[in-house]
């Protein structure tokens, strides 16, 4: 049974730090630097290391993580806020006569709110130690999630960060550095093989950011020599995303003029830039981009222009909007000009 914790030895709880244990202790959890909050200054903090069954850290009523507000019955029974809101009485689902009541229990939200775990992208980089019950949701944004390398065959699986390095020490593709707000000129080699795809992977000079520009065939077989399509991703847990800061671009489709005199804008697209983890090396075709004709792919290379901007938050992106004019559509192609921008 588990009772409130006293306000005594409340205060006592420090942080405490979890790691899963070995297979064979499936559905428990060890528990471990479980720090002492009230020592003197200067005292050495004590350690110590036990295991707990993973179902105490989850509600009975929806088998959730536990997390404050805790309601607890006078006979010991657990439920958490969300569940105890949906109920019609304050009476304990699981008290047999029914005389049971939840109240809140202090004590246990400071026990929940100290049951730490590693994140479970730690191998990948992350160091960070959050609440049990907040570990899958920093997971799902963990900007140290693990991506594959867009490289056909390749194995590697890793953070955002080690990507880059592997993408320049095992395929001697070291990437391009933009700044946000700023075009840069890439180049993607040709020819383009059917089924094939060419990538070059840009970094940003502000957060280190990571994107991959892509051109990739469309059409197999009897269909080969399609054309293709340019696309841009930001390379991250596509999960996550939505809480993570958000980017859109504009990519333009540079070609040599009629008369060989310099280059020709072809085509343009502005965009919001979608996320991916690369899952497979990110091998399929996107689903939006810049359509590049076939007779555009002759040649040793395909000369692009490429602008990313980062975004404004959300609340000071509509604060911004007020009472001007709409912006622009997050997706628009321009009409080709004579000149490059």
């Amino acid at each position: 049974m588990m009772t409130a914790l006293p306000a005594a030895a409340a205060t006592e709880v420090g942080q405490v730090e979890a790691k899963s244990v070995a297979a064979e202790a499936v559905g428990s959890m060890e528990l471990c630097k479980v720090k002492g909050g009230s020592y003197a200054s200067g005292e050495e903090e004590k350690e110590i290391t036990v295991r707990v069954d993973l179902a105490v850290l989850h509600c009975p009523l929806c088998s959730l993580p536990l997390k404050p507000p805790v309601f607890q019955c006078q006979i010991g029974h657990l439920a958490c806020g969300t569940c105890r809101a949906r109920l019609s009485t304050n009476q304990c689902r699981a008290c047999v006569r029914g005389d049971g009541a939840y109240a809140r229990c202090p004590g246990l939200d400071i026990f929940f709110r100290a049951v730490r775990v590693p994140c479970p992208y730690d191998a990948h980089g992350c160091r960070r130690r959050v609440a049990y019950f907040d570990a899958a949701d920093h997971a799902r944004g963990c900007p140290s999630a693990p991506c594959s390398c867009p490289e056909p065959g390749c194995a590697f699986l890793g953070s955002p960060a080690a990507l880059l390095g592997h993408v320049d020490a095992a395929h001697a593709r070291p990437a391009t550095s933009v700044r946000y707000g700023a075009a840069r000129g890439v180049s993607l080699s040709l020819p383009l093989p059917p089924a094939s795809r060419r990538w070059h992977a840009l970094v940003a000079e502000e957060d280190r950011a990571v994107f991959l520009l892509s051109l990739s065939a469309l059409g197999s077989g009897a269909a080969a020599g399609a054309g293709a399509v340019v696309s841009l991703v930001c390379v991250r847990a596509s999960s996550g995303a939505a809480a993570a800061p958000q980017y859109a671009c504009r990519i333009a489709v540079d070609r040599p003029s009629d008369d060989g005199d310099g280059m020709v804008r072809a085509a343009v697209m502005e965009s919001m830039v979608t996320s991916s983890a690369l899952s497979g090396g990110g091998t399929a075709v996107p689903d939006h981009g810049v359509f590049v004709h076939q007779r555009m792919l002759s040649g040793d290379e395909l000369a692009l222009n490429v602008r990313i901007s980062r975004l404004p938050p959300a609340g000071a992106a509509a604060a911004g909007t007020t009472g001007k004019s709409s912006p622009r559509s997050p997706l628009q192609l321009e009409a080709p000009s004579s000149k490059p921008a």
